[in-house]
């Protein structure tokens, strides 16, 4: 079965989000990029490159709003409704430079 958004449910009056896991967790990292000690050795450029790649992709997301909930909708066929949901929700964890102050603040404490 096909997992659905919380935002899907609480649409189609078939559950509602009680709280975020954030309010209890608190800040987390979600989005992590793990590479081997030999991909680091033997090809930290094709690893600068993915990396490059995935900041271009969030910027565009995050300038590009409308189009990308279109590329989502196409994909995953929600209401317009959800993906402005879960636009709002998800961008805000994602980082255009590899950096993440929120994210990484939690794990300083």
């Amino acid at each position: 079965m096909r997992q659905r958004r919380p935002a899907f449910h609480t649409q189609h009056k078939e559950g509602r989000l009680l709280a975020p896991a954030s309010d209890f967790l608190g800040l987390f990292l979600m989005n992590v990029v793990f590479a081997t000690d030999m991909m680091v050795q033997h090809n930290p450029n094709t690893i600068r490159r993915f990396l490059n790649a995935s900041y271009q992709a969030v910027d565009f997301m995050a300038r590009h709003k409308t189009e990308t909930i279109a590329i989502a909708r196409s994909i995953d066929h929600y209401s317009a409704e959800v993906e402005d949901k879960q636009h709002e929700v998800v961008m805000p964890s994602l980082s255009r430079d590899g950096i993440s102050e929120r994210a990484s603040s939690s794990l300083r404490a």
